[in-house]
C-alpha cells in the first residue's frame, strides 16, 4: 500500500526535522484526507520564524480519487484582515491516490508579521471541494543567535 511507504518518507522528513537545532529553520505539519475526501484532524498549529520553510505533509487516504489540497485566505486571527506572511500566496499540494505528497519552496516572508494567522484549507477531488477547515500558523520572533550574555563569564558573581 503507497500510504505506508509514503509514511515512510513523511516520517523520515519529520525525523529529520526534530533532530535539527533549536535553531532549525523549518515548520511543519501533517493534513490527512480521509476516503470519503474530508480533513481527517485539525492540524496542529504551524509555529514557525521568519524564514522559516514551511512543509504541509499531505496524505491522501482515498482509494479512488487524487486530491488536490490547498492553503490560502491568511488573516491575522481574530480579524478580518488579509495578511501574507508566506512568499507563496496559495500553495497547492496535489496527491495522488493512497499517497503523500509534501508541499515544497515555501517560506515565511523575511519581513512577515509576527503574530497569529488564521488561514483556510481547502481539499478538492475532481474539481469539487469536499471540505475546508481553518488551522492557525504562528509566527514568532527568531530565537538569538546571541545567547544569554550575562550569566557564566566574568567577575562577579550573582
Amino acid at each position: 500500500m503507497r500510504v505506508v511507504q509514503g509514511l515512510g518518507l513523511a516520517g523520515s522528513l519529520m525525523l529529520a526535522v526534530g533532530a535539527q537545532t533549536a535553531s532549525a529553520q523549518t515548520c511543519l505539519t501533517t493534513v490527512t484526507v480521509d476516503g470519503s475526501g474530508k480533513l481527517a484532524d485539525k492540524p496542529q498549529t504551524l509555529l514557525c520564524h521568519p524564514e522559516d520553510k514551511v512543509f504541509w505533509i499531505v496524505v491522501n487516504e482515498h482509494k479512488t480519487s487524487s486530491v488536490k489540497v490547498t492553503f490560502k485566505n491568511f488573516l491575522i486571527r481574530g480579524t478580518a484582515t488579509p495578511s501574507e506572511p508566506l512568499d507563496v500566496k496559495e500553495p497547492v499540494v496535489n496527491v495522488g491516490k493512497e499517497d503523500v505528497d509534501v508541499s515544497r519552496k515555501v517560506n515565511v516572508k523575511k519581513l512577515s508579521l509576527v503574530g497569529g494567522f488564521k488561514y483556510t484549507i481547502i481539499v478538492e477531488i475532481g474539481g469539487k471541494q469536499t471540505d475546508a477547515m481553518d488551522p492557525d500558523l504562528d509566527v514568532t520572533p527568531p530565537p538569538s543567535a546571541s545567547g544569554d550574555r550575562g550569566r557564566g563569564r566574568g567577575r562577579g558573581g550573582r
